[in-house]
């Protein structure tokens, strides 16, 4: 079990493996990177398998655009084969991103939210539109 508090900054000298029966906690309590979440930086490749569970502490709720870099890595292969996430209000969601060299999590609003905003948006140019005429 590897714990990724606050503030935390595990910096591994080689290669970072997480094996299948791994689990890797992630606490965010801000979206500031020095003091406001945990993150682990593989000098080398990041081997991922096993579990990521990510909590919220502190009261703190994430707001859509915040963005948190949990792992990176010269390179990062393999992916958690659970992730648990904790909810988040107003349709808001953790989307959880793999890249060649980083795992990042970004809140971002849920797809039909989305749309539904579009859609109000859309309505409001053409009413707009329809007064001016």
């Amino acid at each position: 079990e590897l714990t990724l508090s606050p503030g935390s900054r595990l910096t591994v000298a080689t290669i970072f493996a997480q094996f299948q029966s791994g689990l890797m906690l992630l606490e965010l309590a801000g979206d500031d990177p020095s003091t406001g979440f945990g993150s682990l930086n593989a000098v080398g490749a990041a081997n991922l398998d096993g579990e990521l569970r990510i909590s919220l502490v502190n009261g703190f709720i994430p707001q859509p655009g915040s963005h948190f870099e949990i792992v990176a890595g010269s390179s990062i292969s393999g992916s958690f084969d659970n992730v648990q996430l904790p909810s988040l209000p107003n349709g808001w969601f953790f989307e959880v991103n793999y890249s060649a060299n980083s795992l990042t999590l970004d809140v971002v609003p849920e797809p039909s939210t989305m749309a539904l905003l579009a859609a109000l948006a859309a309505l409001k140019i053409r009413r707009r539109g329809m007064h001016n005429g």
